[in-house]
């Protein structure tokens, strides 16, 4: 930072504000943020916030603050960093194990014991897609043969996802149900 002790307090006050606006964008920067300018000035105006609350003109105490805040703003930074590094590592992982990381990581976040993860299916949203527009055809009587076809093949993977989708929350809400396979124990009446 500039010496600047004998110029005047507004000067100083600005030559500070520059020193800190080129500081967190060299941060930012350094990072590969998007946007350095505009988080830049918005940190900086932070800071300038903040001081306000500050009952003395000691320079020193603001100096402190401002370095403080900029270790927080570097810290933040650098774990957003590796948390970037291990999606891009995870990204590698085929699917079912992403899933399984996935779970046991909620799991683990979660401090309620009667907590559960569940995986859901559902249809793509190019194919949601493809049957909404099908059935407002299907409505209006506009549809062709191929395209029944096709909404009766969408229909069935919706029944499917349905069904299996009802299975996953009995065994999740009626486990005693279930065997270690997970297949359903068959009750025989009495």
């Amino acid at each position: 930072m500039k010496s600047v002790r004998n110029q005047p307090s507004s000067e100083l006050a600005e030559a500070q504000n520059e020193d800190l606006r080129f500081r967190l964008l060299e941060i930012f920067t350094r990072q590969g943020v998007n946007d350095t300018e505009e988080l830049a000035d918005d940190a900086r105006q932070r800071l300038i916030d903040k001081i306000k609350n500050i009952n003395t003109t000691d320079l020193d105490q603001m100096n402190r603050v401002f370095m403080a805040i900029a270790q927080r703003i570097e810290k933040a930074l650098a774990a957003n960093k590796a948390l970037e590094v291990a999606i891009a590592i995870i990204d590698q992982l085929p699917v079912k194990l992403q899933m399984q990381l996935a779970k046991q990581l909620l799991e683990k976040a979660s401090s309620d014991e009667n907590f559960s993860v569940l995986y859901l299916k559902k249809l793509a949203q190019e194919k949601q897609n493809r049957l909404a527009e099908l059935m407002e055809k299907h409505n209006e009587g506009e549809t062709t043969r191929e395209e029944k076809a096709e909404l009766r093949q969408l229909n069935n993977e919706v029944n499917r996802a349905l069904l299996d989708n009802s299975i996953t929350l009995a065994k999740a809400l009626r486990p005693e149900l279930f065997n270690k396979k997970h297949r359903r124990i068959k009750r025989r009446a009495p």
